[in-house]
This record gives structure tokens, sequence and C-alpha cells, in this order.
């Protein structure tokens, strides 16, 4: 499965704000996961220091190379809008993929839930069944859906995390924010000072329903209650406009995948512990002079012709402090 091509559009956008975005932090190693594969997808293993070249702002950086048995800690965030019925009755079913799939035996999870509010519906814990259950308690909300607002708290609880862990977000809702009070932007540039990889799970809150069995929705009396068919219209007429998910996969690395069905969720996360599991985790030191902006980052693997490389654009540095 290869990673889905970005929208020319909202993405220059998004290159815009993020030049202007406020920087505050004081990381100076710079963690860059980062996946090789061939001309036909399958990672590429084997791979050492020598072989990697990483350019930090066009000047080449010594990296340090360790692999993907660094220890995860991940945040589940999930929609839990109105229109999020029959995506909650798909989400509730995958508890149990965490452990073996996706963080491995050392790894722990947060559960985090959102609609018009944000909430924590389960701390960092290596209990998984205690995941599952989390999952299975999240009910369909409003009608809102703080996407990036959810986004900016899982980056808070995965800053708290020790440094050595990987920091991984999973975030299965629509493509789209709907009123969020944080800037994408900020949400974006937090979850790079974090050194935060965000997986964006997403799927159309008008299409989705139509897959769900019958009688695993809310029933018609309960699921309107004062709700109209606005949002569904709005959401068709703004298909093709801007899409926050594809911004947080591409500028932190990771990848955006759709589902619609049952079986397709359950691959598309196999496909991120595939993804996790088979990562080359390059570190190097930024420059102690280098200012107080984002600085881009180009990584090459020249003893394999053809291989593609995807990892993150690049990262902020702190301010210089007087």
């Amino acid at each position: 499965m290869r990673p889905h091509p970005g929208r020319l559009l909202p993405l220059a956008l998004a290159t815009a704000a993020l030049a202007q975005a406020p920087l505050r932090t004081t990381v100076h190693l710079v963690i860059a996961p980062t996946t090789v594969t061939d001309a036909h997808g399958v990672s590429i293993d084997g791979l050492t220091a020598p072989d990697f070249r990483l350019w930090d702002d066009g000047q080449p950086r010594d990296v340090r190379v360790d692999f993907a048995s660094v220890p995860i800690s991940l945040v589940l965030a999930v929609e839990r809008s109105f229109w999020s019925a029959a995506v909650l009755n798909k989400t509730r079913k995958i508890g149990g993929m965490f452990e073996p799939l996706v963080t491995g035996e050392r790894g722990e999870v947060a559960v985090v839930a959102f609609d018009s509010a944000v909430s924590v519906e389960q701390e960092f814990t290596t209990d998984f069944e205690g995941v599952e259950k989390a999952l299975k308690k999240i009910q369909p909300g409003d009608d809102g859906a703080k996407t990036v607002d959810a986004v900016a708290e899982s980056v808070r609880l995965l800053a708290r995390r020790p440094p050595e862990r990987r920091r991984v977000l999973l975030l299965i809702s629509e493509t789209r924010d709907r009123g969020s009070k944080t800037r994408i932007e900020d949400a974006v540039t937090q979850a790079q000072q974090e050194n935060v990889v965000i997986y964006p799970l997403s799927y159309s809150a008008y299409t989705t329903p139509f897959t769900a069995k019958a009688g695993t929705l809310p029933a018609p009396d309960h699921a309107m209650n004062g709700i109209e068919f606005g949002p569904i219209l709005y959401e068709i007429a703004h298909l093709a406009k801007a899409n926050a998910a594809e911004a947080f996969a591409r500028y932190t690395g990771g990848e955006r995948l759709s589902f619609t069905r049952q079986k397709i969720l359950e691959r598309a996360v196999e496909r991120i512990g595939e993804d996790l599991h088979s990562q080359y985790l390059l570190s190097f030191t930024a420059a102690p002079d280098a200012g107080a902006r984002f600085h881009s980052i180009t990584v090459a693997v020249p003893g394999r012709p053809g291989a593609k490389v995807r990892t993150r654009p690049g990262y902020w540095m702190a301010e210089t402090q007087p």
C-alpha cells in the first residue's frame, strides 16, 4: 500500500502558515522516523548509518540509526460525533490489535475521544484490556468534530512521556475539522517539536454509515435529537477542500489511510504496525546556531537506486534566549 498523494493547495497553504507559526521548544536532538521501500512498496531492511544521507537545510549531518524496537507510547484519538456512530461500532472491535500488531509488549496506549469537546478516556496504560474497555464505552456525542484540538491535547499527553520512547498518534476521524480553537499550524508545530508521528485513519461521515449493519446505529428518535441534516450537506460540498488529516500526516512523517468497512480499518491498523516496526529512527543534533524557524530535512539512500524514502519534512528550532 503506497502513501496517499497530497493535495497541493491545502499543503501549500499549510506550508505558508507554518512559516509564520510561533516557536517554543528546547529540543536540539532531532528524531526522524524514516521508512524506506523499494519500487513495489516492500520495506528495505538491513540499512545502517553509512547507507543514509541526511541534509539539514541543505547541510549534511552525521546521523545515528536506531531500530524500531524502541518502546512506543501511542495515543488513540477517536472522533465520537453523532455522524461517527457507524465508525465507533467498528473502532470498538480493534482494541485487541494494538499490543500484538502496533505497540508490542513494551508499548503503552492512551485513549482520547472528541466531538465538540475533547476528553481523555484512558490515561497511558499497558493494560490493553483497559484500552478495549475504554473504546467500548465511547458513545456518539454531538455534531462537533474538534479534530485539531484533539490532536493538540494528544500531543500534550505524549510530550509528558519519557524522551526515550517513540511518540505516535493514531487519529480516527473525518478528514476535516469542525470547531477547533487551536490553529492547525500550531498543532502541527507542537507535534514536530515533540517528535510525534501522526497516522490519520480517515473516513467520510456521509458514506461510512451506509456500510453499517442494520441495528448498529442509534434509533432515529435518539439520533436526530434536534440535529439537522445540514452537516451532511456541508460535508458533501467540502469533500475536495482543506484536508486536516493529510496535513497532519505529511508534516510529521506519518501516512494517511482511509477506510469504509471493518476489514479495511483492520488492515489499516496492521499497515501502521508494519510501518512502525520497519522504520529506521534517524537522529542528529541540530546546529547550535540554528535560527528559531522551520528547518527542512532531506533523506536519501544513494546505494539503493529507486528506493522510496518517507520521513518528516523538517523541524522547529527553539528561539535563541538572551
